[in-house]
């Protein structure tokens, strides 16, 4: 038998793909419906973006450059980004509104790659999580399966388990990214967080984050933890705007 080593390419195509919103009410619904499925942290990339299937452009350039085999769209009921963007009829909530564009982004998907395995789940959020409006803290994240992990891990010791939105991008973390300071905006204006961690594999891109960050907020009390490939975060380096 012909022994072959995967590439990180190989590996990039192979692990899974999921696309979450960054509200912080989903953290823990979201990891236990992958964990469900046999996808557990450390597993797949993430993209978190406001809205999920409701603002899936930038997802859909990530997935047209890395054509991942499995994808996963996770989209949740009481979404701050379908109200505001009016995705909701008449200020309600219909189902039909989230099922339609997960339908639509699945037919995409598979236009782009007919074998694509494509599923999603709409995240119910019962009375006490819709009564939430606040949560302490953002991340910023490179979606990579060990950052990922990484973060949900270090968030859990500092007692933030389920109490931050997350911006992610798979495969590139950029300052000049203009969706993620989008995603800054609408969390701080929607959710107030005061604290932003930022999980990356580079300490300068990190303090390039932090720098773009404290121009749209300066009060932000900011974090870099610099993530190597043994999925091991360094000691935090923290900036008070």
């Amino acid at each position: 038998m012909t022994e072959r080593t995967l590439t990180v390419e190989d590996l990039r195509q192979a692990a899974p793909l999921i696309l979450e919103c960054i509200d912080f009410r989903t953290r823990e619904g979201n990891a236990l419906w992958l964990a469900r499925r046999g996808y557990s942290e450390g597993t797949y990339h993430v993209y978190a973006s406001a809205g999920a299937s409701g603002n899936s452009t930038g997802f859909l350039d990530d997935v047209y450059k890395q054509n991942p085999s499995v994808v996963k769209a996770l989209d949740h009921e009481d979404c701050g980004f379908y109200k505001a963007n009016g995705l909701y009829v008449n200020g309600n909530e219909p189902h039909q509104a989230h099922h339609h564009n997960l339908e639509s982004l699945g037919a995409t998907l598979h236009d782009l790659n007919p074998y694509v395995d494509y599923r999603y789940n709409l995240l119910h959020l019962n009375r006490e999580q819709r009564k939430r409006h606040t949560c302490p803290a953002v991340v910023i994240e490179l979606g990579e399966p060990d950052i990922v992990k990484a973060t949900r891990q270090t968030m859990a010791e500092l007692g933030l388990a389920n109490d931050y939105d997350k911006i992610a991008r798979p495969y590139t973390l950029s300052a000049t990214d203009q969706s993620i300071w989008d995603n800054l905006k609408i969390s701080l204006r929607l959710h107030h967080p005061t604290r932003l961690f930022i999980f990356d594999r580079s300490k300068q891109n990190a303090e390039d984050l932090s720098a773009t960050a404290l121009d749209i907020d300066s009060n932000l009390a900011i974090t870099r933890v610099i993530v190597d490939k043994l999925s091991q975060p360094s000691r935090f380096a923290t900036i008070t705007g």
